[in-house]
């Protein structure tokens, strides 16, 4: 099978969810199927299309490189002042790209390839009107209700932004839906989101998958105690909104039962407010933009996910499970994840439930140890890679029999 893939920035280094997710999923494709991959994203900042190893079991590496303006910089805010009179939302404008644009088309018209992948939509501007093959949207979000859930929180400043962008995003999201052949959603949440923009029997739910026996914890490693630790790209806002809310308002109860807590927060490109935070506490540590966070998984006593705001799925906290680490988190933080309370996670909503579910864990190791081990069976058996990587293939063959839906898409 040929395909075609087109993803808004690199693959490398793989330091976000989405990254990590499609990553992965073209490494089983591309030893089963011809794989073009192109790519665009600001040259000389150490991104790049993909690392050496996917390189080379890739049909084709395509880097075109781009202006878009790097996040939280004075030529990113310029940008968006000009974009807010646009009915498009800006996540879409600043990703459009002419000569990405132009190179899709040439190869569309100049060669056949069986299905185009559009991964996020991020990139969706970029398509052509004509169609020579069936697209497909793999949507790791619902970006409209990211958006919806940001409004709630923040200055009124961020809650306006959101409330714009909100109504954008809700009405183009589904628009460009439409465009689609086939949708790959996330999760069964995300699926029954999109339902009303598509057919049922056009979206398949990608389940998530993670490496089982890379984050293996060694024999004998290291366990650090009272330490909490958060995972995630510290660049991306609801990770941010989801610190601070748990510093302020649930780490204060679990150090008044366990004084000598320490939190740990570790990720990519950690701004300004987090770094402030980090500076001002003793027992609260920031590691940014590290290389490996396996140890810092493998020594942890409890991970936790307080989040509030997102879409899609966490792969860190099947990263976490993986690793052996008992994990609590928020139902929306877990939202669209193979997981039960109670058994292999503990979910907790209220800041007070929170932070009793962390205080009962810090104080108890058999406790600690029956989620961490039910957790990682759950891993091995339904959600390593390989396992989620059969599932899409088969949904690609699946998705090609279909002569009909075929022939409907060159048609659109």
């Amino acid at each position: 099978m040929k395909l075609l893939w087109l993803k808004a920035g690199g693959l490398h280094p793989q330091n976000s969810g989405g990254k990590i997710r499609t990553y992965n999923l073209l490494r089983y494709l591309a030893q089963r199927h011809e794989v073009t991959l192109v790519s665009y994203h600001r040259f000389g900042e150490g991104e790049a299309a993909c690392d050496a190893s996917l390189k080379q079991l890739l049909s084709r590496v395509i880097a075109i490189p781009s202006s878009e303006p790097a996040h939280s910089t004075a030529a990113f805010y310029i940008s968006y002042a000009k974009s807010l009179w646009s009915r498009t939302p800006f996540q879409l404008r600043r990703f459009r790209n002419v000569g990405v644009a132009r190179r899709i088309a040439e190869l569309l018209n100049q060669e056949q390839f069986d299905l185009a992948v559009c991964d996020f939509l991020s990139p969706v501007l970029n398509l052509p009107a004509r169609k020579t093959c069936p697209w497909v949207l793999f949507a790791h979000n619902v970006e409209a209700q990211i958006w919806e859930r940001r409004r709630q929180a923040g200055n009124w400043m961020e809650r306006a932004i959101a409330q714009i962008e909100f109504w954008k995003m809700r009405g183009c999201e589904q628009r460009q839906v439409r465009r689609f052949e086939y949708l790959w959603t996330v999760s069964e949440e995300d699926k029954q989101y999109f339902a009303r923009c598509l057919p049922e029997n056009r979206i398949q739910v990608i389940r998530t998958g993670v490496d089982a026996s890379f984050f293996q914890r060694p024999p004998g490693a290291f366990r650090s105690p009272n330490t909490l630790l958060f995972l995630g790209a510290l660049d991306w806002w609801p990770n941010e909104d989801a610190i601070v809310n748990f510093y302020r308002h649930i780490l204060p109860h679990i150090r008044a039962a366990v004084p000598e807590t320490e939190f740990l927060i570790v990720g990519r490109n950690a701004g300004a407010q987090l770094r402030a935070l980090a500076r001002s506490e003793a027992g609260v540590k920031l590691m940014s933009s590290v290389e490996d966070v396996r140890p810092f998984l493998h020594s942890a006593t409890v991970f936790v996910v307080p989040l509030g705001i997102g879409g899609g799925t966490r792969l860190k906290i099947y990263e976490a499970m993986a690793s052996g680490v008992p994990v609590v988190s928020t139902t929306i933080g877990a939202e669209g994840l193979k997981v039960t309370s109670g058994e292999n996670i503990i979910l907790a909503d209220d800041p007070i439930d929170f932070a009793n579910a962390c205080i009962t864990l810090l104080q108890n190791p058999g406790l600690r140890q029956h989620l961490a081990d039910n957790a990682l069976q759950e891993i091995r058996s339904y959600h390593t890679w390989d396992i989620v990587g059969a599932e899409l293939s088969a949904v690609l063959e699946s998705a090609l029999s279909r002569p009909s839906d075929k022939e409907e898409g060159v048609k659109r």
